[in-house]
């Protein structure tokens, strides 16, 4: 009886499970030295598709090529995509050895927020420098790929970790992390 029970609330949930598609995929090629992986995405109100991710070495784009050579050390990119998957620009972040974007979010103002975490003497958003070494950041951008502000949340002598990041009612910045010797701000 238990059994029947069981296959039939499997058979009866089943049925109405549809699976997912999209309509688009494109590949992140690297350099056969380098390597990359996707660690955050957002979309904005017209179906733009921002990702950001992690690599080292070279990054191909359908029109663009990102290089970081600094041993097996990776930096972070972002890159914007439009509905039907063309790749619109690209960015990446050469002057952070160890960066990484946890969360990307879009808020009202269609603002891009990049939330993440680095290592390294100082990181730059555009003409906004970051310079404690070791920290978690916060920076927007618009969407045309310019960044508007950046402001360290934390830093730590020994780790800062970012976990994630929600933005809440009139775009309040909710950040979980992780701080091991805390070193300022």
């Amino acid at each position: 009886m238990r059994r029947m029970l069981c296959t039939l609330l499997t058979l009866c949930i089943g049925a109405n499970l549809q699976a997912q598609f999209h309509s688009w995929a494109v590949p992140l090629s690297t350099s056969r030295a380098g390597a990359s992986i996707i660690t955050a995405k957002a979309i904005d109100r017209v179906g733009n598709i921002y990702v950001a991710g992690t690599f080292r070495d070279s990054l191909y784009f359908t029109n663009d090529t990102l290089y970081f050579s600094s041993g097996v050390q990776q930096t972070f990119f972002i890159a914007k995509y439009n509905a039907a998957g063309s790749h619109l620009w690209s960015q990446q972040f050469s002057k952070s050895a160890n960066g990484i974007i946890k969360t990307l979010a879009i808020n009202s103002r269609n603002q891009i927020l990049l939330f993440g975490q680095y290592a390294g003497s100082s990181i730059d958003f555009g003409s906004f420098s970051l310079t404690s070494g070791r920290g978690i950041f916060v920076a927007f951008m618009d969407t045309a790929g310019s960044f508007t502000a950046a402001r360290e949340i934390a830093s730590a002598s020994s780790f800062a970790g970012a976990f994630s990041m929600v933005l809440g009612p009139d775009d309040a910045i909710h950040a979980g992390i992780y701080l091991n010797g805390f070193g300022g701000s």
